[in-house]
């Protein structure tokens, strides 16, 4: 839906008139929109001796195909004050009124394909509009993470242990004295019988 804004009737798109065959609503040309004029269509009348006679081929006053204003009943309340029907056409499409649901208007097109024109444009602009916020999200959340983490990340505080030199003991190395050797003692072996040694 758009913004309100003040309006004319007279240029937008939903401004029409109830045709008399189908009642549907038909889009009202520039002649009718500058001047007033509905439409006629000419017609031969058998009883005025088969000459053409106008026949109107809308009902009387414009409408709006959106339904916010009722302009057919304005119309008809400038005719009860007796003004010209082109006259009341033009004061109630050329008065100033705030909508939400003014459509430029664009030749050639009914007030329903008008509708259809101003449904895609709000779907597009709704899709511009969650783009740029899935963009917004992808690009500025991993930098307001970045940030936020920095800021609310609990502080460690490193604290260097004082630097303590060691020196080794000083070290007397002692040679050993050597001992006088011992004789081996010669190996037993199971065939022989202990030797005895005599006393001197």
């Amino acid at each position: 839906m758009a913004d309100a804004k003040t309006v004319q009737c007279k240029g937008c798109g939903f401004l029409a008139l109830v045709n008399r065959e189908t009642r549907l609503h038909d889009q009202t040309d520039e002649n009718f929109r500058e001047h007033g004029d509905v439409p006629t269509e000419s017609v031969r009348d058998d009883m005025m001796a088969g000459l053409p006679v106008p026949v109107l081929l809308h009902f009387d006053g414009p409408r709006c195909f959106a339904l916010k204003f009722p302009l057919h009943e304005e119309y008809q309340e400038q005719i009860d004050l007796s003004q010209r029907p082109n006259d009341a056409v033009l004061h109630v499409i050329t008065e100033d009124r705030t909508c939400g649901s003014f459509i430029k208007w664009v030749h050639g097109f009914t007030p329903k394909e008008h509708k259809t024109m101003q449904r895609e444009a709000e779907r597009d602009a709704q899709n511009r509009w969650h783009q740029w916020l899935t963009l917004s999200v992808a690009v500025l959340g991993p930098i307001a993470a970045a940030i936020t983490g920095g800021l609310f990340r609990p502080q460690t505080i490193v604290v260097q242990p004082p630097s303590v030199t060691v020196q080794p003991p000083s070290v007397t190395i002692v040679q050993p004295t050597p001992t006088p050797a011992q004789p081996p003692a010669p190996a037993k072996t199971p065939d022989q019988p202990p030797t005895r040694t005599s006393p001197k």
